[in-house]
């Protein structure tokens, strides 16, 4: 009990030292307080996201590809196809999350407030 004390000082200390309320309404890292460079790091990494989705494919189709050759011994034709399934692969990878960020922010959504029947 005197450990749990101790705590609850040091951490109202700890608290005030550095100017903390938490009796506001908004709990801490809310998002309230957000800046300009919050919201730009959070549309570079969905950038970079889809980059890397559409990288993924590509790769993982030619390494699937350059594997079957290896095995099968039919040099490059394993590699292409599965070179250009990966390809297609990733470019619906992009597809899917640019609809989903479409409809995220409105774009394909039907208006159903006042829609009559």
């Amino acid at each position: 009990m005197q450990d749990n004390k101790k705590f609850e000082d040091r951490l109202n200390d700890a608290l005030k030292r550095n100017d903390i309320d938490l009796t506001g309404d908004a709990p801490v890292g809310s998002g309230e307080d957000r800046s300009e460079f919050g919201e730009a790091s959070t549309g570079l990494a969905y950038g970079m996201r889809i980059g890397i989705e559409f990288m993924s494919g590509t790769v993982v189709g030619l390494g699937i590809g350059w594997g079957l050759d290896s095995y099968f011994d039919t040099s490059p034709w394993c590699l292409l196809v599965f070179t250009v399934l990966g390809f297609f692969a990733g470019m619906m990878n992009v597809f899917r999350d640019i609809n989903r960020l479409d409809n995220s922010i409105g774009v394909n959504r039907k208006n159903v407030v006042g829609k009559k029947d």
